[in-house]
């Protein structure tokens, strides 16, 4: 599926004597201001401010899919570029370039946020509430970073599988003209 519609084609090339044109791919999502870069990135304006959205590389996405659980009722769905993995209509676990955050129990939040190097989750601007972004780089060698970020995945996953289903969201009719 193509969120991608174009607003106006890009000018064939240049006029002599004017600045070349921005680097970016004038696409956007009808209603909701987003710009597709042309390194894939993704620009996302919420009013005045906008947020740059960086999309994960196949590599990022196998290492997130990796180090998801084996349960049947996890489903992972593309998100803006990037990946999220659900159980029962929450995500438990997502990819933001090649960040992987977490929704932990509060107390295992604390104890990741105070003995590890963990990052916000999300655009810089207005990370998202309730994840931790886990640490790229665990320690100098990396050794056993895959099951550290294994073992964080599984909490959030025992976590949030034990909230209530999500609610499917009911469409709105819309107005007859």
């Amino acid at each position: 599926m193509n969120y991608h519609t174009p607003v106006e084609p890009p000018p064939a090339a240049d006029p002599p004597g004017t600045a070349p044109a921005s680097p970016r791919t004038d696409c956007t999502v009808p209603g909701r201001g987003h710009i597709l870069q042309e390194d894939q990135s993704l620009t996302v304006s919420y009013g005045r401010r906008t947020m740059e959205m960086p999309k994960a590389s196949d590599a990022d996405k196998e290492h997130f899919r990796s180090v998801l659980p084996d349960h049947p009722e996890v489903v992972v769905k593309p998100m803006f570029g990037n990946l999220g993995a659900f159980v029962h209509g929450n995500m438990f676990a997502g990819l933001f370039g090649p960040t992987i955050g977490v929704k932990l129990a509060q107390a295992d939040k604390e104890m990741l946020e105070s003995t590890e190097r963990t990052v916000p989750f999300g655009p810089p601007e207005r990370p998202m509430g309730g994840y931790t972004g886990l640490p790229e780089v665990w320690n100098a060698e990396g050794d056993g970073d895959e099951a550290r970020a294994r073992a964080w995945v599984e909490k959030a996953f025992d976590h949030v599988a034990g909230l209530p289903p999500k609610e499917p969201k009911v469409s709105k009719p819309r107005p007859q003209k």
